[in-house]
């Protein structure tokens, strides 16, 4: 019941920021992209504190992920012309990738890229 709660505050609370503007909606989109992961890690977080907590973790990388984000636009369109086959095959690797991001920032050390 804590992740949907928690979800569910971060789908409300994107939502209320998309409605003020598109941007700050995206914003906060990236803001707490790792509540789930968060709270797979840990089940004793409250959904607040995992909210917070994925904040704290971005602060300073939205752009970052962003950046990250893009550098998938060309998969996603092999995806479209595919209609959706190399989905299957990207997704994954996509996937993969966010863990490790957050593998990364959940430890505090620099990213590299």
């Amino acid at each position: 019941m804590p992740i949907i709660k928690a979800q569910g505050l971060a789908f409300l609370s994107i939502l209320l920021w998309t409605f003020v503007f598109i941007i700050p909606g995206i914003i906060k989109g990236y803001q707490y992209r790792y509540v789930p992961y968060l709270l797979a890690e840990d089940t004793s977080l409250s959904p607040k504190e995992a909210l917070s907590k994925s904040k704290q973790m971005t602060m300073g990388h939205k752009l970052d992920i962003f950046v990250l984000d893009l550098s998938f636009i060309l998969w996603n369109l092999l995806g479209l012309l595919t209609f959706g086959i190399s989905a299957y095959f990207v997704a994954p690797y996509v996937e993969a990738t966010n863990a490790r991001l957050y593998n990364v920032l959940k430890d505090g050390t620099d990213m590299q890229f």
